[in-house]
């Protein structure tokens, strides 16, 4: 039976000492590495300094003077950095999407995305789409990503998928792991093999998503012979960065011995951190490995639970 579908079967209510854990680490730990990302998140995410000239602090409260008379003499890169700094600094302005179309249509790819990005959180879908488009013409390498995701949220899985292997080629790791979730949807062997392709492709470049995915495809033998240790090492790779349901997966595994030798207190560290992310199957399965615990690994426990509380209080101090 798959470990995530054993977790979810053995279901029951945590102990008070383990909820008030969950309640204190949920409180200040983002929820991170979810398989389904919402399209606003992902650009979010993508409109970066990354896009920019480089030549301008944005922590000025006034733009630098050298990128506005450049910007104003039509150069398109201090255009587009100078976009950056009004999205950045006076996001309510329209500032940002004048320069970034000035530099736009000037043919500049990075500042085509930008603009794709603005429009998209404008609520402008279908002019967004077209700079996106433009931006992927132009060979700007996040681009083809961002198109796919939005198609994808239009309904149009042919254009998302064209877009996705277009990224994908140019070696864009988040079109990668996109194939690769899609591709994973579909349940052929064929399409099993384009989902292990294109993970591990996403994967070599640190995505733990695409760790987790091919985690799932060795431990249940989708298209390959099942490899419980193979998948232990993905699961753990992605684990490591933060992915719950990966952390929920080794969780599982430390407990029942499957692809990892067998170790009820490293089951349940793994378990508390995915559930302190909100990761259901792990809450649900904690009680079973924590019913378990001879007196000494309950001691353990108490006491890493106490170190990492104090750890992430010394960091929260730290970083106010």
């Amino acid at each position: 039976m798959p470990l995530h579908v054993v977790a979810i079967k053995m279901a029951t209510i945590p102990s008070r000492r383990v909820s008030l854990y969950f309640a204190t680490l949920h409180a200040t730990r983002p929820i991170l590495g979810s398989w389904e990302v919402t399209l606003f998140k992902a650009l979010k995410e993508l409109l970066g300094w990354v896009s920019g000239s480089g030549g301008n602090d944005r922590l000025d409260p006034t733009p630098s003077a050298d990128i506005l008379a450049r910007a104003e003499a039509g150069d398109a890169e201090a255009a587009n950095e100078l976009g950056l700094w009004y999205a950045e600094i006076q996001p309510a302005s329209r500032k940002a999407e004048f320069w970034f179309r000035r530099a736009a249509d000037a043919g500049l790819a990075r500042a085509q995305y930008n603009l794709g990005v603005l429009t998209m959180r404008l609520g402008r879908t279908n002019e967004s789409i077209g700079w996106f488009r433009l931006a992927v013409d132009g060979g700007w390498p996040s681009a083809a990503f961002a198109l796919g995701s939005v198609l994808e949220e239009q309904g149009d899985r042919k254009g998302a998928v064209e877009a996705f292997e277009t990224g994908a080629h140019r070696e864009c790791a988040l079109s990668q792991d996109a194939l690769g979730r899609l591709a994973l949807e579909e349940e052929t062997e064929a399409s099993y093999e384009a989902a292990r392709y294109w993970s591990e492709k996403a994967a070599q470049q640190g995505y733990a998503s695409a760790q987790t995915r091919l985690g799932t495809i060795f431990h249940e033998g989708l298209g390959v012979a099942r490899d419980p240790q193979l998948a232990a090492w993905w699961f753990l790779q992605a684990a490591h960065q933060g992915h719950a349901g990966a952390q929920a997966m080794i969780g599982v595994a430390s407990h029942l011995g499957v692809g990892l030798t067998a170790n009820r207190l490293n089951a349940a560290r793994w378990l508390l951190v995915s559930a302190a992310q909100g990761n259901p199957a792990a809450r649900a399965y904690f009680p079973t490995v924590e019913a378990e615990l001879t007196p000494d690994e309950r001691l353990a426990l108490e006491e890493w639970i106490d170190r990492e509380d104090r750890e992430r209080k010394a960091a929260k101090k730290g970083g106010a």
